[in-house]
């Protein structure tokens, strides 16, 4: 699971070094989608949520890419899966083992790592139990 932090602030208070307006955000967001490719009739979500006066720590947009995409090619995989779709399946599989390449992925801690790890391992071997499991506690706004 991949936690962005957000902060309220007044309106005329500076910035601290290391954060981003939401704007900035939304604009790394176009950015960062560019590097990464979603599934065949898969959407980005609109816009980053919360108030506009709300500051993000660097790397919110990486982070917000890496889980949307993680999500979409999951259960794309899991749709795959349902169909007996092998071909449909091995493009997930490929797709999310790319998205480990991220910085985003790679500066997770070890635990969200060894969980996103397990359950495409185990998939890749016809359970799809455990990413079943993550696509339920974090993708909700995806499905």
């Amino acid at each position: 699971m991949l936690l962005v932090a957000g902060c309220g602030r007044d309106k005329d208070s500076e910035i601290p070094e290391g954060w981003n307006t939401k704007a900035e955000v939304q604009q790394q967001l176009a950015e960062e989608r560019q590097k990464v490719s979603m599934p065949l009739g898969w959407r980005w979500q609109d816009k980053v949520e919360g108030a506009d006066r709300d500051i993000y720590e660097s790397g919110a947009a990486q982070a917000i890419v890496l889980d949307e995409a993680t999500c979409a090619w999951s259960i794309t995989w899991l749709k795959s899966a349902e169909k007996n779709d092998e071909r449909g399946q091995k493009r997930a599989a490929t797709e999310l083992e790319t998205l480990r390449e991220l910085p985003a992925y790679q500066n997770n801690d070890s635990s969200y790592r060894d969980l996103v790890e397990d359950a495409q391992s185990k998939s890749e071997l016809g359970d799809t139990s455990a990413l079943r499991r993550y696509v339920d506690n974090n993708c909700e706004t995806y499905k």
